[in-house]
This record gives C-alpha cells, structure tokens and sequence, in this order.
C-alpha cells in the first residue's frame, strides 16, 4: 500500500479522491479523511517477512526471493577408508516435524574384508532401520548397481530380499515407513558399516569399496 500520512488529513468538502488515495468520510459527514496517498499508484516499500528477502537496489522494480529450500537432496559418499565408519558417521542433522520421503543407498564398489554390512540411523540406537524394519542390514560385498540402458541405475538388493531404500522397506515391513516425518525427539541420522551391521561393532577392514547415500526430505517445513 502506499505511504499514508503520519495522521488523517481532513480534506475540505470539495476533495475528490483520486487513484492511490485511501479515503473514509469524516465521523460528522462534513468532508474527507485523506488516510493513505500513494506515489502515483506504485508501491512505497516492500518488506520482506520469515524466509522472504528483498532487493530493493532499483526500488521501482524490488526482487523478491523465497529463501526455504522446498525440497532437498543430501548426498554423501561413503569409501572404505571412512575414519570411525564402524562407529557411525553423521550424514545430517534432522529437523523434528520436516517429511521425509526416502532414504537410499548406491553401491559403486563392493567392499571387501569381514563381512562389510551397512545400516543407517540414530547412533544410539545400534540397531538401524534395514536391520529392525527389513531383513537386516545391507551386504556390501555384492555386486555394485549396474547401469541399465546408460540411463539410471537400478539395485538389485530389493530381489535378494534385502532392499537398499526405505520405500523398499515399505513392501518388506508390509507398513508404511515414508513418506514420514522426522521424529520429536530426532538427533542425528547416520551411516555405518560393521562386521555384525550395528552401530559400534567392529571394523570390517575393507581396502576397497564406495557406497553412497542418498536422503530425500522437506528441510525447513516444520
């Protein structure tokens, strides 16, 4: 709206309102209460609110920007040589109330040693969601995902039973895991690859092999 007067400005009674006057008749009837003039019909000011910036640098012409990411990808690589991999490593820290629709896993090369599993969660909850909603934690010694057609990559871990996303766990569990939303009571979520799949179990000794996951969530909507 534009710029109004710092008081009502009562206009005799011969005012005619024009466009850009914001006008109310005076209590009495006896003329015009001039409430707001605008500079020719454009905008005064803009201001930006929660997620909303303003360029302002041709203020005739303000750019306004929403600054929430509406959807977003986090993509992390996972080789071998990851320190404190067995342990957990954080992949991000979830906002409580933020939908997540998936939660997948890459292998571009398999692992090798003492039987390399992998699984992703809460640190302090050992056991990840492949191995309590699925039928357990993630082989990495098989075969990488192969690419079909040089178009996507497709995962086989799904035929095997095992499934390497979450919305493979919705056909396993035979209940809806995503989409979902991030627990109240959510710290971090995590990757991990151990001899027996749970947080804190010992180190496989791999000397080769890259996994990477993929999360797939609302950041900011909550």
């Amino acid at each position: 709206m534009g710029q109004g007067p710092p008081n009502p400005v009562v206009i005799g009674e011969g005012f005619t309102p024009t466009p850009g006057h914001v006008v109310a008749v005076n209590s009495d009837g006896t003329g015009w209460i001039l409430v707001a003039q605008g500079g020719g019909g454009g905008v005064a000011s803009v201001v930006g609110g929660t997620d909303i910036s303003v360029n302002s640098t041709d203020p005739a012409n303000p750019i306004v920007s929403f600054n929430r990411s509406l959807i977003g990808v986090t993509e992390l690589d996972i080789p071998f040589s990851t320190p404190g991999l067995n342990n957990g490593v954080t992949i991000l820290n979830p906002n409580p109330g933020d939908p997540l629709f998936d939660v997948w896993i890459e292998l571009h090369q398999s692992f090798d040693g003492t039987t390399p599993l992998l699984d992703v969660g809460t640190v302090n909850n050992p056991a990840g969601f492949f191995q309590a909603l699925g039928n357990g934690p993630i082989d990495l010694t098989a075969a990488p995902d192969h690419d079909q057609d040089a178009t996507i990559l497709i995962s086989d871990f799904l035929r095997s039973g095992t499934g390497s996303s979450f919305s493979d766990l919705n056909a396993i569990a035979g209940r809806r895991i995503v989409p979902t939303v991030w627990a109240p009571n959510v710290s971090d979520f995590s990757v991990w690859v151990s001899q027996d799949g749970n947080a804190g179990g010992a180190s496989p000794g791999s000397t080769t092999g890259l996994v990477r996951v993929y999360v797939f969530e609302f950041p900011g909507f909550a």
